[in-house]
């Protein structure tokens, strides 16, 4: 095996991918969004091939991975999948992961390949706005390498069921086999021991309820992560707003934008005029840098039925009529970049219309 991993590791290695086009990260982020509107497919390029056994194995490649993405195949690393197995269950791994608890997947029935693409699912229903689970994500593990133990907020799987019997190494395990999903806690006596989870709070559930919905009416695996991802920055947003020291800075952070996309995405009619004008002059400022400019795509509602960037277009019907010139401002901005100009061309049509009067009121 040894050998044969060498060879097929060389082989890889001398295939040219010089005919790839480039990769940007403006480019995977707005990928990323079209995918979960419906507005773009997954694109492969053909590099080549292999030779494995006097037969040549042909090769391709995605366009693009996203972030914390280690497979482009929607039938691998399904989201969808787990969905369908835990239901609400699966809340709990979500929430864990964004509090970086400890989150186990068992199963000593499956293969253990269906418990390492449990594993690797989870870093796509929180990226963004967490960049960092992939690196401690741990696909399988044995009772002979538990060093990963000592690493917050992992993500293991194995197919060992003696690892439910040991709810000190976990926070949340979710069993593959069973569908059932089990907290840690501590007993009266002191000691860890598994439990039922408590029952979804209002907000998870009505969550829940609508993702559900989707997957009932065979929404694509994208916009099922889409939608983690949405909530997620919700909830991080909201973590972001109850510390002060955020907001108070003059120069506009990625914390501050995110806590501005999540009061207009909650409704533009409900935010002051002083304070839309300061929302609108921050996004403006942030999103003329080009590194800041992706921060800012990757902040944006993957799923919304008026386009990506419609908390940011509703500023176009604003009764200020600074507010509107800065929101036009801002869409156009965006427009300049013209691996980013599908995120514009998306909007809703009603929207569109109000950018292109906008547009005019500021020529004239």
């Amino acid at each position: 095996p040894v050998e044969q991993c060498r060879y097929l590791y060389d082989a890889l290695n001398q295939i040219s991918v010089s005919s790839l086009p480039a990769e940007t990260a403006i480019g995977r982020e707005v990928h990323r969004l079209m995918l979960a509107q419906g507005a773009s497919l997954k694109e492969y390029f053909h590099v080549g091939h292999v030779v494995w056994l006097d037969r040549p194995i042909p090769l391709r490649v995605p366009q693009l991975l996203q972030r914390q993405e280690l497979s482009a195949s929607t039938n691998d690393a399904s989201l969808t999948e787990l969905l369908r197995r835990f239901k609400g269950g699966l809340l709990f791994a979500f929430r864990a992961l964004l509090q970086r608890q400890r989150v186990f997947f068992l199963s000593h029935t499956q293969p253990a390949e269906n418990v390492c693409l449990a594993v690797l699912c989870m870093p796509l229903i929180v990226c963004p706005p967490l960049n960092d689970v992939l690196e401690r994500c741990y696909p399988y593990t044995t009772l002979n390498s538990l060093e990963y133990l000592q690493v917050p907020g992992f993500v293991a799987g194995s197919t060992n069921p003696i690892f439910e019997t040991h709810p000190e190494w976990w926070d949340v395990l979710c069993n593959l086999d069973s569908g059932k999903v089990l907290v840690s806690a501590v007993g009266a006596n002191g000691k860890p021991l598994a439990q039922e989870p408590p029952r979804l709070n209002e907000n998870d559930a009505e969550f829940l309820e609508q993702v559900l919905t989707g997957v009932d009416a065979r929404y694509s695996e994208y916009w099922v992560r889409g939608c983690f991802q949405e909530y997620a920055q919700q909830l991080h947003a909201s973590q972001l707003q109850s510390q002060p020291s955020t907001i108070t800075c003059e120069v506009p952070t990625e914390e501050m934008i995110a806590i501005h996309l999540e009061l207009l995405r909650g409704g533009a009619a409900k935010v002051a005029e002083p304070d839309m004008l300061r929302i609108f002059s921050d996004i403006l400022a942030f999103v003329n840098d080009d590194e800041r400019f992706v921060k800012l795509l990757a902040m944006l509602p993957a799923t919304s039925q008026l386009g990506c960037l419609s908390p940011i277009a509703s500023g176009l019907f604003h009764p200020n009529s600074s507010v509107r010139s800065m929101a036009a401002s801002i869409i156009r901005a965006v427009d300049r970049h013209k691996e980013a100009r599908p995120v514009v061309g998306n909007l809703n049509a009603f929207l569109i219309a109000g950018l292109q009067h906008a547009t005019a009121q500021h020529d004239g």
